[in-house]
């Protein structure tokens, strides 16, 4: 089916040079092209067997939810075979599938929010209530409205390229710097790489409009009472009133060089930034100016699927 709609637009697009002959080879082209996809996710169906026990979609249960924040709630799964997970990498997602009320079944992808456990996984999603020009976020929205303790939800196994380079390869600096809800995947790498190796510098710039949109308060500051070598800064763009008397954030505005020079980050560090376009875009363009190799800078977008199609993860 895919082929014949590839071979009537190839037609379409390049008329009357599309001879018998043209179409035969772009057929025969086709032919090795799918051939070798085919063998690529046959490849990726048994990799996730050996590695995780299965492929495809597995069942879980919801067994406890947290509320992170105004927006964003915590949802805790744990596969009801029983059987123990095996550990992801640090930054990777999984893929959630669910039954909306007229039947359709829709699919999204959510950071696994902190380090790997055997016995059940954690994401974080933020509810996106839409917009005038974007439309409220289908999934987001089933969850936190519909989803409660001893409900059932499809999982696949984990995966995804944005992870925390192993401690062992290198000894870097790390500097995690997440806009809102994008600090799902580096709470993952955070809380792994501070276990892994306690020498090891931390920084985490954590970015949102104000306190009651800040997610992991609570955690971040146990995180940062039991390990010295994490760095933690909280910089609010619209703070609340209410907000000064809390002075739970330490500075004011967007990200900009100066807040560079206050933590003195290091331009030898390896830099993990996870957020919306417009930040992510800003921040990557600051550390180049600040210095910053373009080889040590590693992103992650977070956005809904209609306005960031090549996020890894959608909302």
């Amino acid at each position: 089916m895919i082929e014949n709609h590839f071979l009537l637009a190839l037609r379409e697009v390049m008329g009357e040079s599309a001879t018998e002959e043209v179409i035969e080879a772009w057929t025969e082209a086709y032919a090795v092209l799918a051939g070798i996809f085919i063998d690529k996710e046959d490849d990726l169906y048994h990799q996730q067997q050996d590695k995780y026990g299965w492929t495809g979609f597995k069942t879980f249960l919801l067994f406890r939810r947290y509320s992170e924040s105004s927006d964003i709630t915590s949802f805790y799964l744990r596969p009801t075979d029983n059987k123990p997970l095996q550990a992801y990498l640090p930054g990777q997602y999984i893929t959630l599938k669910a039954q909306l009320t007229d039947g359709r079944q829709i699919m999204r992808n959510y950071s696994l929010s902190m380090s790997p456990r055997d016995d059940y996984f954690r994401i974080s999603v933020k509810r996106h209530v839409g917009m005038p020009c974007q439309q409220a976020g289908v999934m987001s929205n089933l969850l936190h409205d519909r989803l409660h303790d001893d409900d059932l939800l499809l999982v696949s196994p984990p995966v995804g390229s944005f992870v925390l380079k192993r401690h062992d390869t290198v000894n870097h600096p790390v500097v995690l710097i997440a806009g809102g809800v994008g600090i799902t995947p580096l709470m993952a790498m955070l809380q792994s790489g501070l276990v892994q190796d306690s020498k090891r510098s931390f920084t985490l710039i954590q970015l949102a409009r104000n306190d009651e949109v800040l997610p992991f308060y609570e955690e971040l500051s146990g995180l940062a009472e039991t390990y010295p070598n994490l760095h933690w800064h909280i910089r609010l763009s619209q703070p609340l009133t209410d907000d000064h008397n809390k002075q739970i954030h330490h500075s004011e505005g967007y990200i900009d060089h100066a807040l560079f020079k206050q933590l003195s980050l290091d331009l030898q560090a390896d830099y993990y930034l996870c957020g919306p376009p417009a930040m992510m875009q800003n921040t990557v363009r600051l550390l180049h100016e600040y210095g910053v190799n373009g080889s040590s800078i590693f992103i992650e977008y977070f956005g809904p699927y209609q306005q960031q199609p090549q996020a890894r993860r959608f909302t």
